[in-house]
């Protein structure tokens, strides 16, 4: 008998929906609807998750490395460097990503770095080159 069809899931539940599953294999089959929105709402919530390969994966597919969290006004760069994921962090920089941006409180990236006392996180944006010591 056939399995009953499952409904469309948004990038939002799919990446939410559990976080033992691996989402970046979940994503590839809805690919032609993931666009645009959905596509930087996933990157955000792989990046909170500390999800490097599936970061990696929509950032080369087109996610924008500038993206901010929705809820809480803060760039993604932000929550990487809060939750000390370097890896992620080197594939925003790689990608393109405003290492000065600030967030809804005026703080930069390396503020925040500082502020975690995540001294090699501060040291390595300080020597991307591209960090503005003026903001």
């Amino acid at each position: 008998m056939d399995e009953p069809e499952q409904e469309d899931q948004t990038v939002d539940s799919v990446a939410g929906a559990s976080q033992e599953e691996d989402v970046r294999f979940v994503l590839p089959e809805h690919a032609a609807k993931v666009t645009g929105q959905d596509l930087n709402t996933a990157l955000i919530e792989g990046i909170k998750l500390g999800k490097t390969s599936f970061v990696k994966w929509l950032l080369d597919v087109g996610a924008n490395p500038n993206a901010e969290d929705r809820r809480q006004a803060v760039p993604g760069l932000v929550h990487a460097i809060v939750k000390d994921h370097p890896r992620i962090v080197k594939h925003l920089i790689r990608a393109g990503v405003d290492v000065n941006a600030p967030d809804q409180d005026g703080w930069r990236p390396l503020n925040h770095a500082a502020e975690c006392g995540h001294l090699k996180m501060v040291k390595y944006l300080i020597n991307t080159g591209k960090h503005n010591a003026e903001g």
